[in-house]
Order: C-alpha cells, then structure tokens, then sequence
C-alpha cells in the first residue's frame, strides 16, 4: 500500500462491496471480492488472482505461438514489457494488465467460441475489453472495411463524446491529464504499425491493426485525456507485441532502438522523474 494511488481505490472497491455498496466496477471484481471474503483470504486474494491471470495469460500466449517457435520474440516483449509495461499495468493498473493479457489469448485464437470464452471473461476483468471485442468483430466480419469502419466510428465518437457515459467522470476539467497525440509513444505506434505493412505474416499485421484502431480512438477522445491515455497504453501494448512477432530486414535494429529508447522514456515516467508513477519509497525490504 502506498506504491500507487490504484491500490487505495481497489480497497476502497473491496470494502465498498462487502458493506452492501458496490461501486461502479466489472462484476468480476465484486465476484472475486465475494469469494475470498468467503474463504478468508481477503483482499490479498484479489491482488494475486489478477496478478496471476495477467502474468499466465501472456506466457501462454508465447507458448502457443507454433509459427513463431523462437526465444527472441519472447525476449524481445518481455524485456520492453518489463521497462514499459510493467510498472503502468502489473504495480498499478491490475484490472487493465489481466483482462488485456486475455484478450491476447483471444484475438489469437481460430475458433469462434474459444475467442468468445476468453473475450467473456476478459469483459468481466475490465470493461475496456468491450472495446476491443468491437475491433475483433469488425475485423472478423468486414474484412478489408475495417480501417474505414473504425475511422468512421471515431469520428462519431469524436463529435459526440460529451454524450458518453463517463464523460463528466473523466473530461479535462474535472480529471487533470495532458493529452499529447504528437507523443514519442503516438508516433511509435504510427511508424510501428506502417513497418508492419512490409511484413509477411498475418499475425503481426492483425494485432498492428489493434494498434492503429486504439489509437485513432485515443485522438477521438482529447477532451477525455484522462481515460484516452488508458487507450493510448494499449494501443502501445499491441504495437510491442505486434512488432515482437515481426520477421523483417534490420527488424533486429527497430527492436533494440526500441528497447533503448522507450525503456529510457518509460523509466523515467515509472520511478525517476519530478513525479514518479510508481512510489519506491513505499517497499520495505526485509533486514
């Protein structure tokens, strides 16, 4: 307690939902709260469950690659993981790391119900999956429209995102965010994803198109930059997985700039600058 301000707000959650007063939160939390309350455990029970799902859900995405039997993949995306990821999703964001790593797990998968099963409980972990599930079915079932569908949807939402549910939750009044979309991270993704093009196997283009939805759905979304760099993250997340599957000439440079250059950033944003993400003086190591 004390590493980052979520961790108050998932007890307070937990608390909430023992006394009778669930808040606005996935019904996964509330039935996971429920069970360890049951049994004893508590809310430690909670934390490890989506600690679990998060960090097994991705080795087994890994594990079932048999296109891409190679540890450099692995390598690659756990390292930049580590510097990039790790400290935004496992340390604070355990809701968001769980259900994306699911989700994962479900774009990869060929048959219907599979994906389904796992989207579902995806849903259950964070409700940003809904969004996600949406791009799956417009890749699934439009083919070649999907970049015009999804441009097109982010216009609508762009005019109107004063009428969206969580607007006066998170717009730039009321939630103190910055929203840059001419970021180093941004213009990653955008050069990332055209990289990809070049590339021959389908996977990598398939979770690059994840990548480019997202983030058109971020730039619709300024004036909630509070919950567009929620977005912007994942976009992110499927660029890194996107690129670490990729089989191209000097691929091997694009990844260790990468590496070098968003870990330095990330680091920085994570433990070393004038207002660190993560609060290393709340860990206590043992004497």
């Amino acid at each position: 307690m004390g590493l980052d301000y979520d961790y108050q707000t998932y007890l307070e959650y937990y608390d909430n939902i023992l006394a009778g007063y669930p808040p606005a939160v996935e019904v996964g939390y509330k039935l996971i709260t429920i069970f360890f309350e049951q049994i004893g455990i508590g809310f430690l029970g909670v934390l490890y469950t989506y600690a679990f799902i998060a960090l097994y859900a991705k080795f087994k995405f890994f594990q079932r690659l048999e296109s891409y039997r190679s540890v450099r993949e692995g390598l690659f995306f756990g390292v930049v993981y580590f510097l990039v990821f790790f400290p935004v999703w496992e340390l604070t964001q355990i809701r968001n790391a769980a259900a994306i790593a699911v989700v994962a797990l479900a774009i990869l998968e060929d048959r219907k119900i599979n994906s389904v099963f796992y989207f579902l409980l995806a849903v259950l972990l964070h409700n940003v999956s809904f969004l996600i599930v949406a791009f799956w079915l417009v890749q699934r079932f439009f083919g070649s429209l999907k970049y015009p569908i999804v441009i097109g949807v982010a216009l609508v939402i762009f005019l109107g995102l004063e009428y969206a549910p969580y607007y006066q939750r998170y717009a730039a009044d009321v939630y103190k965010e910055d929203f840059k979309p001419f970021s180093l991270k941004n213009l990653f993704i955008v050069f990332t994803f055209i990289y990809i093009q070049f590339c021959r196997q389908p996977l990598p283009k398939s979770l690059a198109y994840y990548s480019m939805a997202l983030l058109s759905f971020y730039l619709a979304m300024g004036k909630m930059p509070a919950a567009a760099i929620r977005v912007a993250d994942i976009s992110l997340f499927f660029a890194l997985l996107a690129l670490s599957l990729a089989h191209l000439r000097f691929s091997w440079l694009y990844k260790l700039l990468t590496i070098f250059a968003l870990g330095y950033v990330f680091t920085n944003i994570s433990y070393l600058g004038e207002n660190p993400l993560i609060n290393l003086d709340a860990i206590s190591w043992a004497g």
